[in-house]
């Protein structure tokens, strides 16, 4: 056809008295390989419909009509004309459109006026933004009848059938600006959808939302690209289309797979309220993403230099979400900011709270909160349950708003009695910067607390509730000569009396860490990390930050105080578990450790049983106190402590009192604090403890 070409238009150059000038890429060196500057055919101009698409006039032909073709159906492009012209085709596609407009002013008895010279104007009041665009492809596969999120299985099951999905997608924003500044940061889609389990044809994309790098509130540090969409079919079949793509870091070279792997759910109907048809997932593969980045443009740009700033602006909030991802120790650590307005807090589904303060005969100050409403009273009444946080934290284990329903919250729905226990350790206490041993809050705390809820409840019984620190306390309070009273059961969370550790806590304990520290002159370590840091609390920070995201040990996020706590302690929960709101709140949760405290906890761990300050055995030898109704909980994940402490525990005290009394429960994925205010503990956790409380009111 080139060949073709050139000589004709040689011909028609020299009957012009002109000089050709042959094109300069059809030479053997570029293998005759010409670059089209404008793509011509698809809708071709014929005489009929078996021919081409259009006729002369460029309506399209139609056998559903009378009249042959389309009523208003007019194609005057470059897609008319049915081959390369040889010449760059702008003359030609004017020509045509312009003959079509004068023919169809001609059929519909419309004056076109040749002759007036006025001009449009653009309106004042307009101001035209700066949009971006690309294309996107993805393949992968799905199976109708998977409708429970399990979208592996809906992979693999239609990859083996073959019911292959793919998508074509064009994904625009009129404004880049504001989709960069605003937190759903949205788009509209549009494109073709090739499922042959849903239609024989390709199926038509419209009304399509996408959004990137939204927040996750279920998961921590996480974001999620999203797609929405109707699908519709040439037999006019209708359908809705989810997906979504997981952008969260965990400790493997993960970003390509995250932001190149879409889940999908199908929907019968053009919403998400039918029924699911089927799930899957699809992948960008590297061939089609390359071809995606050469699909990236500016809109509406008034200039080359003002398109390119809004697509450089847009390549820097793409690429900074995924650095602050996926940056690692090289990525900022997010820390609270005590200057900043204070987060809005979820009204807790409790009554009024009843405060009452302690002094312990060691002259301690302590603190008990209760929810307690006489018009709850169940019949028979239930006996007041405290509970007890751990080392470093304060009562919002028990009462933290971040999650739908906390434990403080869900045994006050079941008529309980709830007290809420700040001994000396709370970091809501002024005491907790000074220096204790587990033993003051044993002999002295406890029986503080017990004796103050058996005056102001008038009950002789008590439950308890303890985590941690709490439990290990508790069971020394109990094990002590005499042992403290009026405790009737017990729920011991994670740790009591032996002492199994997991590897990062074993190795602190085994190199005596607290010693050292003490004697560095350094009397307390703290999990509060804000914004108004000296340099050297910084350059702290990005110590931990790095130690964090290369041990093994542990779960990465970009949470200073999280760091902390591990570094103090050791992992203290999955990530998983927590949602975001959660994550962000542990710096309310967790504050000053002392030193004291943590040097006798780790001579109990080298020892692997309670000891007292001094490190003599003293509460192993009163295990007959503690024969009373206990069950002990141990996250199956807990990176702290080893299944193995509880049970030893749960051994020991079945040996010496009897196994009716005792129950070991394991927590199918949780760890350590997870278990106390995790996301989904209100259902995953809290009904075992319920059920521990509970046989004491069956009829």
């Amino acid at each position: 056809h080139f060949v073709d070409a050139d000589t004709q238009l040689r011909s028609e150059t020299k009957a012009l008295s002109g000089e050709y000038i042959k094109n300069p890429v059809w030479v053997d060196m570029m293998k005759k390989s010409l670059v089209t500057v404008h793509p011509l055919g698809g809708c071709c101009m014929a005489d009929t419909i078996e021919n081409g698409v259009v006729n002369h006039k460029g309506q399209v032909f139609t056998k559903d009509s009378p009249s042959g073709v389309h009523e208003g159906f007019y194609i005057t492009d470059g897609s008319v004309v049915p081959r390369s012209l040889g010449v760059n085709p702008l003359i030609t596609i004017s020509a045509i459109s312009e003959r079509c407009c004068a023919l169809m002013a001609t059929d519909k008895g419309w004056t076109i006026d040749y002759a007036s010279t006025k001009q449009l104007q653009p309106s004042q009041t307009t101001t035209k933004t700066i949009g971006v665009q690309f294309t996107e492809t993805m393949k992968g596969f799905f199976k109708k009848g998977i409708a429970n999120n399990n979208y592996q299985a809906g992979f693999d099951e239609g990859q083996k059938e073959k019911e292959a999905f793919q998508f074509t997608l064009t994904i625009r924003s009129k404004d880049s600006k504001t989709m960069i500044e605003e937190p759903n940061h949205a788009a509209i889609l549009a494109g073709t959808v090739t499922a042959p389990g849903l239609s024989a044809s390709p199926l038509n994309a419209s009304e399509g939302i996408f959004n990137l790098f939204v927040d996750n509130p279920d998961e921590v540090e996480t974001k999620l690209m999203k797609y929405a969409m109707k699908l519709t079919s040439e037999e006019g079949g209708k359908f809705y289309f989810k997906g979504h793509k997981v952008v969260h870091h965990d400790q493997h070279l993960d970003m390509w797979p995250d932001t190149s792997t879409l889940y999908i759910t199908i929907f019968e109907g053009h919403d998400d309220k039918g029924k699911i048809l089927g799930q899957g997932i699809l992948h960008i593969l590297l061939e089609d993403f390359s071809k995606q980045m050469l699909t990236m443009k500016s809109l509406n740009a008034p200039n080359v230099v003002e398109g390119l700033k809004a697509l450089t602006a847009f390549g820097k909030f793409f690429a900074g979400s995924l650095w602050d991802i996926y940056g690692g120790v090289l990525s900022p650590n997010n820390f609270y900011n005590p200057d900043a307005v204070p987060r809005k807090k979820r009204e807790l589904r409790l009554c009024a709270p009843e405060v009452h303060p302690i002094v312990t005969e060691d002259g301690a100050q302590l603190l008990l909160t209760r929810y307690y409403d006489p018009k709850k009273d169940t019949t028979p009444k239930k006996a007041p349950i405290v509970m007890a946080h751990g080392f470093s934290g304060n009562r919002l284990t028990f009462a933290i708003d971040t999650i739908d329903t906390n434990m403080a919250e869900y045994f006050y729905a079941h008529g309980y009695d709830v007290w809420l226990f700040d001994y000396r350790l709370s970091n809501f206490l002024e005491s907790s910067s000074q220096q204790h041993t587990l033993d003051s809050i044993a002999k002295y705390d406890w029986p503080a607390a017990i004796a103050k809820i058996q005056s102001v409840s008038g009950s002789k019984d008590v439950d308890v509730i303890a985590h941690c620190v709490g439990s290990i306390s508790l069971f020394m309070a109990m094990s002590m000569p005499g042992g403290v009273k009026g405790v009737r059961s017990i729920v011991s969370a994670q740790i009591a009396s032996d002492f199994y550790p997991a590897i990062q806590v074993g190795l602190k304990a085994g190199l005596h860490a607290p010693q050292v520290l003490d004697h560095l002159g350094i009397k307390s370590l703290s999990a509060y990390a804000t914004t108004n840091e000296n340099w050297e609390q910084k350059l702290y920070d990005v110590f931990l930050q790095a130690c964090t995201d290369v041990a093994p040990i542990s779960q990465y996020c970009n949470n200073a105080s999280c760091h902390r706590m591990t570094f103090m302690f050791g992992p203290l929960y999955e990530h998983s578990n927590l949602n975001d709101a959660t994550h962000k709140a542990t710096v309310e949760m967790f504050k000053v450790a002392n030193i004291t405290t943590y040097e006798q906890l780790t001579a109990m761990i080298r020892a692997h049983h309670l000891l007292d300050m001094e490190g003599k055995d003293v509460y192993r030898p009163n295990l007959a106190n503690l024969a009373v109704p206990i069950s002990f909980i141990h996250g199956e994940k807990n990176l702290l402590f080893e299944a193995k402490s509880l049970e030893t525990t749960y051994n020991n005290l079945c040996a010496k009192n009897g196994k009716d009394l005792y129950k070991f429960t394991s927590i199918k994925g949780y760890g350590h604090n997870d278990c106390m205010y995790g996301k989904n503990s209100v259902t995953d956790v809290f009904p075992s403890i319920l059920e521990h409380f509970n046989r004491f009111y069956k009829a």
